[in-house]
């Protein structure tokens, strides 16, 4: 991790290769961790001169989170990677990397604290750690966010047909 482009230009020089994203500067936490969700769409048809795709959010999807606890970025503990960063590849390395139940019950049930868990017991938990957190109102602004996403990419999709 780097603060400002002076940092960025001698760590890019000695690496070479690197993953460049805005950090969030108060990320929302589960647990005192940082974390992230993937969350898939289907989208299905809609050629020129054809009905409009068909677009499809799942509700189920993944969370990933960090191995160590979230504290505030500064110069001494930027070096570690595994509160800020929620790569798998990074956090599998840690001793702290929970790996998910066996059964069903112990993975989607409310309990599960593992370093992958499924996205609804992440909105579970993020709606019992947080009385103001609506899991459908989350649904609905992930559904206009794709929507969005996708009235920006027409032009294209509808290019290549």
């Amino acid at each position: 991790l780097v603060r400002g482009l002076r940092n960025f230009d001698a760590k890019i020089s000695a690496h070479r290769k690197a993953v460049v994203q805005k950090y969030i500067s108060k990320p929302l936490l589960l647990g005192g961790l940082k974390f992230d969700m993937r969350m898939y769409v289907l989208v299905a048809g809609g050629s020129m001169g054809e009905c409009p795709p068909l677009i499809q959010l799942c509700r189920e999807g993944l969370a990933r989170f960090c191995t160590e606890t979230y504290e505030e970025p500064n110069q001494k503990n930027m070096h570690h990677c595994m509160g800020h960063l929620t790569n798998y590849s990074l956090n599998k390395r840690s001793h702290k990397f929970e790996h998910c139940g066996q059964s069903m019950e112990e993975v989607f049930g409310d309990e599960n604290t593992s370093s992958k868990r499924p996205l609804t017991v992440c909105l579970r938990q993020l709606a019992e750690e947080y009385s103001d957190f609506d899991i459908e109102a989350f649904y609905s602004d992930v559904q206009v966010i794709v929507q969005r996403s996708l009235a920006v990419m027409a032009p294209v999709l509808l290019s290549r047909t």
